[in-house]
């Protein structure tokens, strides 16, 4: 509101709508309007003292106004202010001086028009990253989880030699903490904003822009949490495969679990059960990677097919691919190699 009542005083019209505001924000607004039930007009005029004394509070809150509505029906306080000197004042004398029915509605037309789909993505684009850089808190514990889980992959794996298991679980585990990472931080961005998202959808809000202005911004976040991680684990770890295959693999399974992550925040109803489908969706991805239980089984061919759509699959086979690939190669290189009698 501090800011909103500064942008107000710099000689921009805001209009917002809210419930039940406290006094100081109450107080900080220059004109309310309020509403009986049913959307009839009970009230337009200056917030401080006008709205007090038109509602006979005796105690200048916002909720004994809103006490106050519920003691006349929504059609006695609309015909009360129509015949109210509050209304003669602030809706018919402006109105008399407002050009005329015509023009007023070409306007009308002109502003109802929606921006184009690539503007509005845009803005949506730099309101998102703006409100994820002012959440320090959440941003820092968001950089921090890279390399909290690199430290741990490369005190536990330091030194691992071309074993399989000794090779392969810490690509897994890699594998999987880049999927948590995406689904974490994208699940409960859309149902935060449900409200908010519902009453913007009645204006001119399109689906595309405004999905693909989180995906933007929560994948860079990944794929920098991707890079940071093999960077960290690879620096303890002495893989043999490209590290642009590493990252561009860990990049693009950041991008499908951020995609994974919008499409859970989507579904459910609160951010509490976005947060309790995430461990779901890592179960679902650890049993059916191919890492830990073989999926070919003699008339079990459909787990199989469950684990096509896997990202740890995919991810964790391209991975040990490219590792097999460096193994190969360093063998070749060793095994070409003029020996230090030649």
């Amino acid at each position: 509101m501090e800011v909103l009542r500064e942008l107000a005083d710099g000689g921009r019209t805001i209009v917002i709508t809210i419930h039940q505001p406290s006094t100081e924000v109450y107080a900080r607004m220059d004109h309310v309007i309020q509403m009986a039930k049913g959307g009839r007009l009970a009230f337009y005029g200056p917030t401080e003292p006008d709205s007090y004394e038109y509602f006979e509070v005796s105690t200048r809150t916002p909720d004994r106004i809103m006490d106050r509505l519920e003691t006349r029906t929504p059609e006695a306080w609309q015909a009360l202010y129509a015949n109210s000197s509050h209304r003669q004042t602030y809706v018919t004398e402006r109105q008399a001086g407002l050009p005329s029915a015509a023009p007023l509605e070409g306007i009308a037309r002109r502003r109802s028009a929606p921006p184009p789909q690539f503007r509005q993505g845009w803005i949506l684009l730099r309101r998102y990253a703006t409100m994820k850089l002012r959440d320090r808190t959440n941003l820092v514990f968001m950089v921090a989880q890279a390399p909290l889980v690199g430290v741990l992959l490369a005190l536990a794996f330091h030194g691992a030699d071309e074993h399989v298991l000794e090779r392969g679980l810490p690509i897994f585990i890699m594998c999987l903490a880049v999927i948590f990472f995406g689904c974490a931080n994208a699940c409960r961005d859309i149902v935060n904003e449900r409200a908010i998202y519902r009453r913007e959808r009645m204006v001119n809000l399109k689906i595309a822009p405004y999905v693909l202005s989180k995906f933007v911004v929560l994948g860079i976040i990944g794929l920098c949490q991707a890079a940071l991680l093999f960077a960290i684990t690879a620096h303890w770890v002495d893989f043999d495969g490209a590290a642009a295959d590493y990252i561009v693999t860990l990049g693009l399974a950041s991008l499908a679990a951020t995609a994974l992550g919008l499409a859970i925040s989507g579904m459910v109803r609160s951010a509490e059960a976005a947060m309790a489908t995430v461990p779901i969706v890592l179960v679902f991805q650890i049993m059916l990677s191919g890492f830990l239980l073989p999926l070919q089984k003699e008339g079990k061919e459909y787990i199989e097919v469950m684990a096509a759509p896997m990202i740890a699959r995919w991810s964790t086979e391209a991975l040990l691919e490219v590792e097999r690939r460096g193994l190969e190669l360093r063998s070749c290189l060793l095994y070409t190699s003029p020996s230090p009698r030649d």
